[in-house]
């Protein structure tokens, strides 16, 4: 008996000796609660399901293999590693003015700077192009610290709230 049968066959062969807590049928026929015919009425049936599954699983795994090793695939992990990059900079910017004294932030915690950060940058998904979510990162690091930018404003209530 191969492993996923073996995990699943407790399931699929569930028997009880009368009444059983899983009985759903009026009976008492000893049905557990997966033998009701759900299932498959016999271990054929039982095998050819798990055959299926494990046929399907087998090339969905060969699909997902073959997108993760696409090019547009390596492209899109590419461009989001550059906007991970650049969103780190600008914390570690935001950091780095604070440390100095220049930001006035009323934080207990570095680690505030990064959630507000984060917080801030939660919707980078949702930009139409790559060139749109770069445009917009740059503009935020152009702003940090900044008393007079509206972005600025916002990243600074989202570290202290």
């Amino acid at each position: 008996m191969d492993e996923l049968h073996q995990a699943v066959a407790p399931f699929l062969h569930a028997s009880g000796g009368g009444g059983s807590a899983g009985n759903q049928g009026g009976g008492g026929g000893g049905y557990g609660p997966f033998d009701l015919g759900v299932v498959g009425a016999n271990d054929n049936a039982h095998q050819a399901n798990i055959d299926g599954l494990e046929h399907n699983h087998s090339q969905a795994r060969k699909e997902w293999g073959d997108l993760r090793s696409s090019r547009e695939w390596r492209a899109t992990e590419r461009h989001f590693q550059l906007c991970e990059k650049r969103v780190g900079h600008i914390i570690e910017k935001t950091r780095s003015l604070y440390r100095a004294g220049g930001l006035g932030l009323q934080i207990n915690d570095e680690a505030d700077i990064r959630r507000g950060i984060d917080a801030y940058f939660t919707d980078l998904t949702d930009f139409a192009s790559n060139e749109q979510r770069l445009r917009h990162i740059k503009q935020v690091q152009d702003c940090i610290g900044k008393q007079n930018s509206r972005i600025w404003l916002e990243i600074k209530r989202l570290i202290e709230f």
